[in-house]
């Protein structure tokens, strides 16, 4: 299983400021590596680490996002897998460039062989 990276799209009916803290309710949820990146008047979006498919992970999410599209409080979501680089008018210092990047590490450091579980023999000595 390898770890993969995701971009979750959210978009509020209104203003994040009438939302209430949005972000507190869906970051705990995921259950998974997750960070927000950007967030504009009515959009939020998240920058997600998991081994999952793109399908299960819609699949696992999906239940939380439509809870809250029925509460009013969103609009439309989207998931899907987040691309190699992204380029925004403030550069690499824009927070969804940079929690791309810490998401492509944090992928690469679980995909690591070392962190799978080696079964090796005892080697009995003589």
């Amino acid at each position: 299983m390898t770890h993969e990276v995701f971009f979750l799209e959210i978009v509020t009916k209104n203003d994040l400021e009438d939302t209430g803290n949005l972000k507190a309710r869906i970051v705990p949820s995921v259950k998974c590596w997750c960070r927000p990146g950007f967030h504009a008047k009515r959009l939020l979006k998240f920058v997600l680490v998991t081994p999952e498919t793109l399908d299960q992970l819609f699949d696992r999410l999906r239940p939380m996002l439509e809870g809250l599209k029925d509460s009013g409080s969103i609009e439309r979501f989207v998931l899907h897998p987040a691309p190699s680089a992204v380029v925004t008018d403030h550069g690499q210092l824009d927070a969804l460039a940079h929690y791309l990047r810490a998401g492509q590490v944090e992928a690469a450091e679980r995909n690591k062989t070392q962190r799978l579980r080696h079964l090796e023999r005892r080697q009995r000595r003589f």
